[in-house]
């Protein structure tokens, strides 16, 4: 309908459509059509260019189902949602992540104020691994010690991963949880390890 009324009109249209090859497998082309003229303007003909997108597609739905897992999994397990675009420098957190946080929905995140919120002495650790992850790509998985808006002092798990286009990172997301109790109950078990080394080593 879309081609069929540009081509009415004399106009230009853009449009993907999905075809089926040899086998029955199907495939997705680009398919562009421009009107052409002469020298008075009038309509003499249309140029059409196609172009098969369909390793595109699959990696754009492939993205998008992997996105919808993670909010939708991330809703239930209390796990919050993050992305930087690196092409245009900006934060997303999504309800989770500003649950967490303890700000308000309208807060708007930054590279700079995501950091500011993680104990002092350990800034330059989540800030190394966000410029690593920005310059090469470099994946990231640490827990570091985390004060939220009104003080409530947590350990949070921040996962990054990038995604690439023509090779380089344009964008990189990933979870954040808080791991407070098991952080609480890793060291009350360690230190009860150390309480046992200790009384068998004076036996």
């Amino acid at each position: 309908a879309v081609m069929r009324n540009a081509v009415a009109k004399g106009e230009s249209a853009r449009v993907e459509i999905v075809n089926c090859g040899k086998g029955g497998r199907e495939y997705v082309l680009d398919i562009e059509i421009q009107p052409i003229r002469d020298e008075a303007g009038k309509l003499t003909g249309f140029m059409a260019i196609e172009s098969d997108i369909t390793d595109r597609v699959e990696l754009r739905e492939h993205i998008k189902r992997q996105e919808e897992l993670l909010r939708e999994t991330g809703e239930v397990a209390g796990v919050g949602g993050w992305e930087y675009d690196i092409l245009t420098s900006s934060m997303t957190w999504n309800v989770v992540s500003r649950r967490l946080h303890e700000v308000d929905h309208d807060y708007v995140p930054t590279i700079q104020k995501a950091i500011a919120f993680y104990e002092p002495v350990c800034q330059p650790l989540i800030a190394a691994a966000f410029e690593q992850a920005i310059l090469t790509g470099k994946s990231f998985d640490i827990e570091l010690p985390l004060i939220t808006k009104t003080g409530k002092k947590m350990w949070v798990r921040k996962v990054g991963r990038a995604e690439f286009k023509n090779g380089r990172p344009v964008r990189i997301f990933g979870a954040f949880q808080d791991i407070t109790a098991y952080r609480i109950a890793k060291d009350a078990a360690e230190s009860a390890n150390r309480s046992k080394s200790e009384f068998l080593a004076n036996m």
